[in-house]
């Protein structure tokens, strides 16, 4: 059968209205105020005061970053950061070994393909035979997979019910009847929550790398950036990128981010940076760039926060 396999990513130098981007470094054309509403360590928020604000550094991987650089700075409100990209990895597709779907042919029922990620979608939907479409129920760990494979024209059939963590998909009571097989589609190393998960409900699993990550070295002219910034918020949306941070970067610049406040997509990645002794670190609404947007656009006034750290309105 011929296969087109995805393409590596890469998302060269672009320039803005409003950004100057040199060397993977954003730099907005003006400056201006950034407040928080609230500062704590550890699992017990307090409200304070408000902290001034000048740069918000952005891990993502780099087209994504860019396009929450841009929407920064896009604000009819007047909201003024410099954002700071800096991509600590890239993706790369990954051929996974031939046997990976004979997982779906050992018995007549029931057969899982679940996607963990749009990435997943975009790198894992051509190992699928065409033949096999029409056996498998197809399974999203949150809205942004979903979509993914319904533009791929695909039907959805399983979806978690709130979140998109593992833990948000095994509670599905779905998956807890007639076990069958089930592969997930994956990066490497993740989802082992997800695969010991459906293991322990009976489901006989095939955890598959269908795509990579790369590390990407920061120049030393982001690192520069970075320890130039007055006042800074850090961006995180998952562990791989802080520990490529923490074993990449000088002390000087990883101990500055564990020393600023930081802004993060899951309460796993909340955990990671508070027992690394950062002491401000607030859940986002979301994964999504417009949820992080949101996000940081409550943090230009007084705000709220729960008892986990998750930013609740006033307005």
């Amino acid at each position: 059968m011929s296969r087109k396999f995805p393409t590596n990513e890469f998302v060269g130098p672009t320039r803005e209205p409003g950004i100057f981007v040199t060397t993977g470094v954003l730099r907005p054309a003006r400056t201006g105020e950034f407040f928080c509403g609230t500062r704590y360590t550890g699992n017990v928020p307090s409200v304070g005061s408000p902290l001034h604000l000048t740069h918000v550094l952005i891990t993502r991987p780099l087209e994504a970053a860019l396009q929450l650089a841009v929407s920064l700075q896009d604000q009819p409100d007047g909201l003024k950061l410099q954002a700071l990209v800096m991509p600590l990895y890239t993706f790369a597709a990954h051929v996974p070994s031939p046997d990976m779907c004979a997982t779906w042919s050992v018995s007549s029922g029931r057969k899982l393909a679940i996607f963990t990620s749009p990435r997943a979608v975009h790198y894992g939907l051509c190992f699928i035979a065409p033949e096999q479409l029409t056996q498998l129920e197809f399974v999203a760990v949150g809205p942004a997979t979903r979509a993914q494979l319904e533009a791929a024209g695909h039907t959805v059939h399983l979806q978690a019910n709130s979140g998109f963590t593992s833990e948000d998909l095994l509670q599905l009571p779905a998956l807890a009847s007639e076990p069958g097989e089930a592969v997930i589609f994956c990066a490497p190393g993740g989802r082992k929550t997800l695969e010991q998960g459906l293991k322990s409900m009976g489901w006989s699993v095939n955890r598959t790398k269908v795509y990579e990550r790369v590390t990407v070295q920061p120049p030393q002219d982001q690192i520069d950036q970075l320890l130039g910034a007055d006042s800074l918020l850090s961006i995180w949306s998952s562990v791989s990128a802080l520990e490529l941070a923490e074993q990449n970067l000088p002390g000087e610049a990883w101990g500055k981010i564990l020393n600023s406040p930081a802004l993060v997509i899951s309460a796993r990645i909340q955990h990671y940076l508070q027992q690394r002794g950062c002491g401000t670190v607030l859940l986002a609404d979301g994964p999504s760039n417009r949820q992080l947007l949101d996000s940081i656009r409550r943090l230009t006034g007084v705000i709220r926060v729960d008892q986990n750290g998750r930013y609740t309105s006033e307005r």
